[in-house]
């Protein structure tokens, strides 16, 4: 299989396990809790993102798909952050929230259209978003090991989301964070760059494929109460 192939195979496979988390997430979605639903929307979001960063340019004319990255970015962490204000009840966590939105808008806004420019991929705010999402998943770690009795974790939904956020964020964040330097010198790192999608895809898969099994425990566990 050909490196083209392979690419192309995990794309359509992240594609899959997005859209099928999405389907997932809305299945009895008027009885969410808050934070589920935000968080069913951002994948809808997302959802519609990839498909335009994806075939962008063969419907829409767009000459790479970084712009798109670039706009999303600053949405996806303003759920995230609405998500954890919902499930983490830490005092100081509530402030930390607003100040990172206000943090971070000014910081993508400085190095957008500051330094990098719109069309070029934003490597300084995409670290700074793994940091931040990572961070947060971790802030709700701490309330449920330590703060919280212990509960059936194989049956707990944000137990699961907040694990995919901590392997995706965590391990991507050194890919993304070269991400600028490897398309700056592509005919160089070609090699290297596609190795890199394919490991970002991966991890994508696995964080989806955890949300996707998440929303999974709720419908079976409500399946269960109502036998009951």
């Amino acid at each position: 299989m050909s490196e083209l192939s392979v690419v192309t195979f995990t794309i359509y496979t992240y594609l899959i396990c997005l859209a099928f988390s999405f389907i997932c997430s809305a299945f009895n979605f008027r009885k969410h809790p808050l934070h589920l639903k935000l968080l069913s929307v951002l994948l809808f979001i997302t959802l519609i993102n990839e498909c335009i960063a994806f075939w962008g340019h063969k419907f829409l004319n767009l000459s790479n798909n970084l712009k798109v990255y670039n706009v999303f970015i600053p949405i996806e962490v303003t759920f995230y952050c609405l998500y954890f204000k919902c499930v983490i009840s830490l005092k100081w966590f509530k402030y930390f929230v607003g100040i990172t939105l206000i943090v971070f808008f000014l910081f993508w806004y400085t190095t957008t259209f500051k330094i990098f420019q719109i069309q070029k991929w934003n490597s300084y705010v995409s670290i700074f978003e793994n940091v931040i999402i990572t961070f947060m998943a971790t802030a709700y770690y701490y309330q449920l090991f330590i703060l919280s009795p212990l509960k059936e974790l194989r049956k707990h939904t944000e137990f699961w989301i907040a694990t995919g956020l901590i392997i995706c964020y965590t391990c991507t964040l050194p890919f993304t964070g070269m991400l600028n330097y490897l398309l700056s010198n592509y005919d160089v790192y070609e090699f290297l760059a596609g190795i890199l999608v394919v490991a970002l895809q991966i991890f994508n898969i696995i964080l989806y494929s955890l949300i996707a099994y998440a929303f999974l425990c709720r419908i079976n566990t409500r399946k269960l109460l109502w036998l009951q």
